[in-house]
């Protein structure tokens, strides 16, 4: 099968290539940078054996280009950030890019057509989180972006497109090119620059799991389906020992009220809009965490697909080895290349 990878040169897309490599597909990558794609695949020793190609998400012709010639695609393609400088950017490539993709791909007859979605989408939420929980309503500009995006596809489910959505944890793992928000909280652990313990809960899985759960999900003339992808939920806090832990370190052992980080994090946000160094803390990150349930359940993915997931202990001892021992960016460097 040939497939289309948007986002190829991210964190979550660079590892689904490889994935769909090892599994004998035909890959298209695709991102707005061709260099960005075989700098993020060179670790994984398959930049190589893709087709790349530029392509701008929010405009039809170069999306219809990029598809045209696949069998099937799986759109990884997003700004996940909770960077207050980067808010301009997450309508337009969450939102729209998504709904250009899924229609331009239906219309196409790809099949599948494979939505890489986010736990935040389902954000503010009561349950432990199902593969069926409702789509949220985050008053926080990432999260939000995340639950339109996630509506277009139940969107084009209902319209009859075969349409998979998959919907992971926070993503954790080695060989992270755009330095995302566990990339950077790991960082920010291991230099000492978070001396508080965080609030909440937030649910965790491997980027590679998530890549197995791609492959998995590639099968033809399938009625639409939507998989979780979460291995456990544990308390942010326990992230920050597992870290500290891995990097030789001691966990943050200050606690401060939620209300107070709260308010903390709209201030740091204002302060980032500023500053040209990307802060570790904000309030997207203290509402996120606030507002998720304390369990997840991807039984169904695991029954349905043969998936299994690594622990959060592991994924996150793997990511803080990869950190301190990277050349790929240097260990702990200040902003992404």
């Amino acid at each position: 099968m040939k497939v289309l990878v948007t986002g190829a040169s991210g964190f979550v897309g660079s590892h689904t290539v490889k994935a769909l490599v090892e599994a004998g597909h035909q890959v298209r990558a695709a991102a707005r940078s061709a260099h960005r794609i075989r700098r993020a695949l060179r670790p994984h020793g398959c930049a190589d054996a893709v087709e790349t190609v530029e392509v701008d998400l929010t405009s039809r012709e170069p999306v219809v280009r990029a598809l045209t010639g696949c069998d099937a695609v799986v759109h990884t393609a997003a700004v996940h950030s909770f960077d207050a400088r980067r808010r301009p950017e997450l309508h337009a490539i969450n939102v729209r890019s998504t709904d250009l993709v899924l229609g331009s791909a239906y219309g196409l007859g790809l099949n599948p057509i494979v939505h890489v979605s986010s736990f935040t989408a389902l954000l503010p939420a009561a349950q432990s989180l199902t593969a069926s929980s409702p789509v949220g309503d985050p008053p926080v500009p990432c999260g939000r972006s995340k639950a339109l995006a996630e509506w277009i596809a139940r969107r084009w489910q209902l319209a009859g497109a075969p349409v998979t959505i998959v919907t992971p944890g926070m993503v954790w793992g080695p060989h992270d090119p755009a330095c995302g928000e566990s990339t950077l909280l790991a960082r920010s652990v291991l230099q000492g620059r978070l001396p508080f313990r965080l609030p909440g809960v937030v649910p965790v899985v491997d980027v590679r799991d998530l890549a197995a759960v791609h492959v998995a999900v590639l099968s033809a003339g399938v009625a639409p389906r939507r998989y979780l992808a979460v291995a456990e939920t544990p308390a942010m806090a326990e992230i920050q020992r597992l870290v500290a832990a891995a990097g030789g370190g001691s966990p943050a052992r200050l606690a401060v009220p939620a209300p107070v980080l709260s308010a903390a994090g709209r201030l740091a946000d204002l302060l980032q809009r500023m500053l040209p160094v990307r802060l570790t803390f904000g309030r997207e990150g203290t509402w996120t965490a606030l507002h998720c349930p304390p369990g997840a359940d991807a039984s169904a993915t695991t029954a349905d697909l043969g998936v299994t997931f690594r622990s959060a202990a592991e994924s996150v001892l793997d990511t803080v080895r990869w950190l301190i021992g990277s050349t790929e960016q240097g260990p702990l460097r200040e902003e992404a290349a």
